[in-house]
């Protein structure tokens, strides 16, 4: 467990972080790679990409639980993701530094036996801070309805011929 310790996420600005919707995040996970099949016969899903995608469509009304609150963000439904699995898949699916991937494999194997510790030992090393930067950290802003206004009509202007006097 020591070195769980030794690697640590860089600290990320949460003011910069913007709440992220569900609906958002499943079109993330529906892009990703499949992984591998479940060998266990009595998984409910062939894969934890298909887990993932269920998983989030549930998030849409009271789904398996019967939640009472359908208002969440994605940020809300990793920090409450109880299988090790699901992360694991996430952060190996993601583009996230290598040395982070591999911390969070060691804190899924030699966390403790329940799901909810691994869980937490996996988040522990690869907050959603982390998850967000990877995902959604590099987009570029989009310009403003004002400055691609300009941008057109300034090409348009360029490409104009020039009037000649006569």
């Amino acid at each position: 467990m020591d070195e769980l310790k030794e690697i640590k996420s860089e600290p990320q600005d949460r003011a910069a972080e913007k709440s992220i919707s569900i609906w958002k995040f499943f079109l993330v996970i529906i892009r990703l790679p499949e992984d591998e099949p479940d060998e266990d016969p009595n998984a409910m899903h062939r894969t934890q990409k298909d887990h993932w995608i269920g998983w989030l469509l549930n998030y849409f009304g009271p789904g398996f639980y019967g939640r009472q609150n359908w208002k969440r963000d994605a940020r809300f439904v990793y920090n409450h993701v109880v299988n090790p699995k699901l992360l694991i898949y996430l952060i190996r699916a993601i583009p996230l530094r290598p040395e982070l991937v591999e911390a969070a494999e060691n804190a899924y194997t030699q966390s403790g036996n329940t799901m909810m510790a691994q869980s937490g030992a996996i988040r522990k090393v690869v907050p959603w801070s982390e998850i967000y930067q990877a995902i959604w950290g590099k987009e570029e802003p989009k310009p403003s309805l004002f400055d691609r206004i300009r941008s057109f009509f300034g090409d348009r202007r360029k490409k104009l011929p020039q009037a000649t006097e006569e």
